[in-house]
């Protein structure tokens, strides 16, 4: 029998995971359904229809909001989606979406544009390419150390151990010591005392 391409699970009554298990990037993307809106933060990689899993579910307006504007979490955006991204944010606004506050947390390091969003009234978390199990990508030309370092350590600062984290690859929830230990390894890094713990961290060569 032929896999499904989306893993699609509810994680709390308002809350779905979407995820692209089937392929190595394991992209995972999150819908919020509200009263008049439903919110996805990414889109995925645009292999398949993220939309038609959606409308499934119900077929509410669809505004996407983009944690970073790489491929894989862009693909899945149709030329009639709304759609917002850093550069219509400022850093620590708030948004409002029915009964939901979302703070827009700027986390530039993977990349400038880099954000994450949390619901505040839910403890909930969703951090994109900023956070999740595996090896962090610091490496790329777009990316930086120092910004790395200091945006973990602010959403240590906001968050706390009850806090649901949802991540944007490889699984649909994380937890808060996982968020604590990229932090002060990025900041082992970004000091040159590095020592590892089983965490990694993809970095560029001028630092290796």
């Amino acid at each position: 029998m032929k896999k499904q391409w989306f893993t699609v699970k509810q994680i709390r009554p308002q809350l779905w995971a979407i995820a692209e298990f089937q392929h190595v990037e394991k992209t995972v993307m999150y819908f919020v359904l509200g009263k008049s809106h439903t919110l996805l933060f990414d889109s995925g990689m645009g292999m398949r229809s993220i939309h038609r899993v959606i409308r499934k579910i119900t077929k509410l307006p669809i505004a996407i909001i983009l944690t970073h504007s790489h491929w894989d979490h862009v693909g899945g955006i149709l030329s009639s989606d709304t759609v917002y991204q850093w550069k219509d944010f400022t850093d620590g606004q708030e948004i409002v979406v029915d009964d939901m506050v979302i703070s827009v947390i700027h986390t530039p390091g993977h990349t400038p544009d880099s954000v994450c969003y949390f619901i505040k009234g839910r403890n909930w978390l969703f951090t994109g390419d900023t956070l999740y199990p595996g090896p962090l990508y610091a490496h790329l030309p777009e990316s930086n150390i120092h910004d790395y370092a200091n945006s973990l350590q602010k959403l240590c600062a906001i968050v706390n151990d009850q806090t649901l984290i949802f991540p944007g690859h490889n699984a649909i929830q994380c937890d808060y010591p996982l968020l604590v230990r990229a932090s002060q390894l990025m900041g082992q890094i970004e000091e040159k005392q590095l020592q590892g713990d089983g965490f990694s961290i993809l970095l560029p060569e001028s630092l290796l």
